[in-house]
């Protein structure tokens, strides 16, 4: 299964270490899960990370889940994007403490809080093989394996 981390982070965060460990820490998360299953309802994961300056509250909202079984898009009149089988959602951290934060803690936070988030997440019907107890378990032991908990 692909598992993608991504991020919606001010340009307050751009020339900050966070922003370099939070890639490197998805490009490793990618890597672990490439060759892992949870059923055939789930082939991409996405979790996007949410980090603005609080006067951008208004602007960046974090999207509810969304499951998407098989759609295609056009971007632009020029790019085609087949989304099948994946499954998104958003957590939003807290600014201050994400900026003034060394990038080791930034990443336990983002850890503690896509496993907090996950531990009640309430899955679509539509996902009815999805094994979600068997995905926490596989994320939280990376997260120990990475340090990060």
């Amino acid at each position: 299964m692909e598992v993608i981390l991504s991020h919606n982070f001010s340009i307050e965060l751009k020339d900050k270490f966070q922003e370099q460990a939070f890639d490197k820490l998805n490009e490793v998360l990618e890597l672990y899960f490439k060759d892992k299953s949870y059923g055939e309802s789930v082939q991409t994961y996405f979790i996007t990370v949410i980090c603005v300056h609080p006067k951008f509250n208004f602007i960046t909202k974090e999207a509810r889940p969304k499951y998407v079984e098989d759609k295609k898009k056009t971007l632009f009149k020029v790019f085609e994007i087949h989304i099948y089988r994946a499954f998104s959602f958003d957590l939003t951290l807290n600014f201050n403490e994400f900026i003034n934060s060394t990038p080791e803690d930034a990443l336990r936070m983002v850890a503690n809080e896509v496993l907090q988030k996950i531990r009640v997440m309430k899955y679509p019907k539509k996902m009815k093989d999805f094994d979600s107890k068997a995905f926490l378990a596989d994320l939280e032991l990376f997260f120990k394996e990475e340090g990060l908990l």
